[in-house]
């Protein structure tokens, strides 16, 4: 092994040490190249016991059994020796000799009929979840927010899910006399990510109370806040996930987001999705602090986090 210092970043003491492994005529004689012209298939040093003159050929490539192959080297590669010899007495790459696997394309198989295709894509679009997605959406400058949203606006549902035909009742905290909720179902639609399912309209102002908590647990609950509107899911909804987009209109820019679940407790599927709606909880920072950090009791490691978090 050559120590660091005849890296190639010092070149002088690299030399040295190759003239060094190239000396002696045994190692010329008894040297074995090891791919045609690379000299780097099975021993990637060989080319450091060749005298330093000889590295690199005339042509510029590394020694192998090319034009440029140093006399007297015979050239060995896996699956048996080359055959062929140039006018000099050197070795060439024309052919290998030893066994040949031949690649054989499998039969295509009868069961990829077009017929069964068919059935499966008609099988496919009476899924109610399909056609939805394939609905022409609504581009995420109308549905997204930036950030967390905006402080002077913002509320949650009372319910992480409702079922079809139920109602969704939002708690929301403004000051605004004047605000909008579009309802959002989040999915593909040709890539947009979500469609707008309906509008609720507000006016006038409602004053919610200061959210209860405990300072022993740290722990923020506006469960004493008061509904300011609902969402009546029609009956033909589709199951997922759901954003209600809070926008105020009386002049002064704020919006926030709301996410709910809309069931379908009829359906039945052979793939059901769950969020994680705890672990959005646990890291939801509202109220000064969550379950990782914050303005809480705890001290020592995780020192500033909460006890205890709520959906609220």
């Amino acid at each position: 092994m050559i120590p660091n210092e005849g890296l190639p970043g010092k070149p002088a003491k690299y030399s040295s040490a190759v003239g060094e492994l190239a000396s002696g005529a045994a190692v010329q004689a008894n040297m074995v190249a090891c791919c045609g012209t690379c000299g780097y298939v099975n021993c990637p040093l060989r080319p450091l016991e060749l005298a330093p003159s000889n590295i690199l050929s005339a042509n510029g490539q590394l020694p192998g059994s090319g034009s440029g192959a140093p006399s007297g080297i015979t050239t060995q590669i896996p699956g048996g020796a080359e055959t062929g010899l140039l006018a000099n007495g050197r070795v060439l790459i024309p052919s290998l000799s030893g066994p040949i696997t031949t690649a054989v394309a499998p039969a295509r198989s009868p069961s990829l009929a077009f017929n069964s295709l068919s059935s499966n894509a008609t099988a496919t679009t009476a899924n109610k979840i399909v056609l939805e997605n394939q609905k022409i959406g609504s581009p995420v400058s109308e549905w997204g927010i930036t950030g967390a949203g905006s402080s002077n606006i913002e509320g949650f549902a009372t319910d992480i899910s409702t079922n079809i035909g139920k109602t969704v009742n939002f708690k929301i905290n403004t000051d605004s006399n004047n605000y909008r909720i579009d309802i959002y179902r989040l999915g593909y639609y040709g890539g947009l990510g979500a469609r707008k399912i309906d509008t609720i309209q507000h006016t006038g102002v409602q004053n919610q109370p200061t959210p209860l908590s405990d300072a022993a647990t740290g722990l923020v609950d506006a469960g004493n806040w008061s509904i300011s509107a609902s969402w009546n899911v029609p009956a033909d909804a589709v199951s997922g996930v759901y954003i209600a987009k809070l926008t105020r209109q009386d002049g002064t820019a704020g919006e926030n987001e709301i996410p709910f679940i809309v069931r379908d407790d009829s359906s039945t599927s052979d793939i059901i999705f769950q969020t994680a709606d705890t672990t959005w909880q646990a890291y939801n920072p509202w109220g000064g602090a969550n379950l990782y950090g914050g303005n809480g009791p705890a001290t020592g490691q995780g020192q500033g986090r909460a006890y205890a978090v709520s959906y609220n």
